[in-house]
């Protein structure tokens, strides 16, 4: 089966054909009325507002090829996001059906009773009733597949619903090479204890479209160019920053934040626990292939996040001495817009000069910018191009350490500018805020005279 889904349709119409064609190859019959129930259903909970990443079009990136257990695993393996979308809306809380409660700050599983699809589901994340779940570690996924096989229910056999609910199951990230056997394991008992007679044929097909929905979500890792995977990375931010989302009013602390979150995360991510295979597929030269891009790219993110780090810290540092935290877009201007181009610090900062060493990979993409605009920062790096110019690759990776002590409160803001830029680089920046910081201008000209007159500015 090969979902040919046309693109001069609207995202309504082309989900339900795709979910059509699934159900379809899978010798199911939807009315039309079942059919808009379900593509509305995974319409509503992918278009959040919060949704920058994790929406309808990565549904359609991830249901391709031959496959309808996977295109439905597609459709439905992201419609749950608690921490993105803030809550469950009461249609799919309904339809849940009181599957987790809260106590306090943590989510706990509760007991299925006769339910057999939610016991069904539980089996199938080895998880038991009662254990608490975080939404980073299985809980939306789990969440989303109990939510598909009650949305199918009906029109697709137990077999049908399990490989579904597996597929959805294969894509909780980052567990290593050991997830497909480990869910091999728990699908044989599960065959045994709902009297599914599973065959080894079934069961194999069953953890090969898991490891195919797994790898192509998290596909984007093993981008050949790296502006493209940090493309990704930039949607993601305000999935999981709820401040980014409003444009030109999150703080410098704020924006901090988000950068030290994702240059911490991608830094500790280990490549081999990205891309799975199965009983010798993929191939072990195509993992290989596979884990040397995602090196790649986990390398040169890391460095570039530096960057952006360094410079968001050193903009706070300045905000800090200069009157507290305030919106980014106060001292370095608002973003450009359809109505034009705003003057902006980087407008008074020197022509950017290349140093003489340097990643070239990152030097690009700190001055050229990402593959594509996003709607809460720009697509280059003036402030951290600027930086970076001055202390080069070296002194940039450096300063990652110093950011972080300064992010911990460990050190002061004149420590972190004095341990991270010399004094006049510090004050070029300061005063170029200063030109576009209307409410600061005096303030941020005192603090730049005495970064270079060796006085600190809480002194004074």
């Amino acid at each position: 089966m090969s979902v040919h889904v046309p693109h001069d349709e609207g995202v309504l119409v082309r989900l339900g054909r795709l979910l059509d064609a699934a159900l379809r190859n899978l010798a199911a019959s939807p009315t039309p009325e079942q059919l808009e129930a379900l593509a509305v259903l995974v319409h509503e909970t992918m278009s959040g507002r919060g949704r920058s990443f994790h929406c309808l079009k990565h549904v359609f990136d991830l249901a391709t090829g031959p496959d309808p257990h996977l295109a439905l695993g597609a459709a439905f393996h992201d419609t749950v996001y608690l921490q993105v979308d803030g809550g469950l809306s009461p249609r799919v809380e309904q339809l849940l059906g009181g599957a987790f409660e809260h106590r306090g700050e943590q989510v706990f599983l509760t007991e299925p009773g006769p339910d057999r699809l939610r016991a069904m589901v539980l089996a199938l994340f080895g998880i038991a009733p009662g254990d608490p779940v975080a939404p980073t570690a299985g809980l939306n996924e789990l969440l989303s597949a109990l939510l598909a096989v009650r949305a199918l229910h009906g029109l697709l056999p137990v077999k049908d619903l399990v490989r579904v609910a597996a597929s959805v199951e294969a894509t909780v990230p980052f567990r290593g090479p050991a997830a497909p056997e480990q869910q091999r394991e728990r699908l044989a008992s599960l065959s045994k204890a709902m009297g599914l007679a599973l065959s080894t044929e079934e069961l194999d097909a069953m953890v090969l479209t898991g490891v195919d929905l797994a790898n192509k979500d998290v596909a984007n890792f093993a981008l050949t160019d790296p502006a493209l995977f940090l493309d990704n990375t930039w949607a993601l931010l305000p999935e999981t920053n709820w401040s980014l989302r409003m444009r030109s009013v999150y703080s410098v602390r704020e924006y901090r934040g988000a950068m030290l979150r994702m240059a911490s995360f991608l830094s500790a991510l280990d490549p081999a626990r990205i891309f799975r295979s199965y009983r010798g597929w993929p191939a072990p030269s195509a993992i290989d292939e596979l884990q040397g891009l995602a090196r790649r790219n986990l390398r040169i993110s890391a460095h570039y996040l530096g960057a952006k780090l360094l410079a968001a810290c050193s903009l706070d540092a300045l905000a800090t001495l200069s009157g507290g935290d305030a919106p980014v877009a106060m001292l370095m201007g608002e973003l450009p817009s359809e109505a034009g181009e705003p003057l902006r610090m980087e407008h008074f900062l020197p022509p950017l000069e290349a140093p003489a060493e340097a990643d070239p990979e990152v030097w690009r993409l700190l001055a050229e910018g990402r593959a594509h605009h996003t709607g809460f920062d720009l697509r280059n790096a003036p402030l951290a191009a600027h930086l970076y110019s001055k202390i080069g690759a070296a002194g940039s990776n450096r300063m990652v350490e110093a950011c972080r002590a300064y992010c911990e409160g460990k050190t002061t803001p004149t420590q972190l500018l004095k341990a991270t830029l010399t004094a006049p680089v510090a004050a070029t920046v300061a005063r170029a805020c200063a030109r576009v910081a209307f409410f600061r201008t005096e303030r941020l000209e005192a603090v730049a005279r005495m970064l270079e007159d060796g006085i600190d500015p809480r002194d004074s």
